[in-house]
């Protein structure tokens, strides 16, 4: 008989994401950085995001997990930089760096649950010794 180890660890793959379409000369010096920022990302819990802006001719890098990006909620690191400059791994490492000292710092479900619950404590010690309010 033969058992199978079981282990409790999540394994994470972030991904590089493309958002819209991008002009010839961003999406040239991006395929040429793709590997170097999927090696970046790769073992985190969250994607990271490349969208142009032609218009106003930028690109944003952002890093952030992809349910929450849709619906544009949760932590973000972001950073802006010209869509012609070829820098990406560096802008990704900054972001990767940033959002991982936010969800650090970020508190758990526990702790904003034991934070409600001291605070809804301390309401009602305190509605309890005012004898005016009686």
């Amino acid at each position: 008989m033969q058992i199978q180890n079981i282990s409790n660890q999540q394994s994470f793959k972030g991904n590089v994401i493309m958002v819209g379409k991008f002009g010839e000369v961003p999406e040239k010096i991006i395929q040429k950085s793709l590997p170097k920022l999927e090696k970046i990302i790769e073992k985190k819990p969250y994607d990271l995001f490349l969208e142009q802006h032609k218009n106003k001719g930028v690109i944003n890098v952002y890093a952030q997990k992809e349910k929450d990006f849709k619906l544009n909620r949760g932590p973000v690191s972001s950073v802006t930089m010209n869509d012609k400059e070829d820098f990406y791994e560096k802008c990704a490492e900054y972001v990767v760096k940033e959002q991982d000292l936010k969800l650090k710092n970020q508190p758990t479900f526990s702790q904003k649950c034991k934070k409600f619950v001291d605070k809804m404590l301390t309401k009602f010690v305190e509605a309890f010794q005012d004898k005016e309010e009686v």
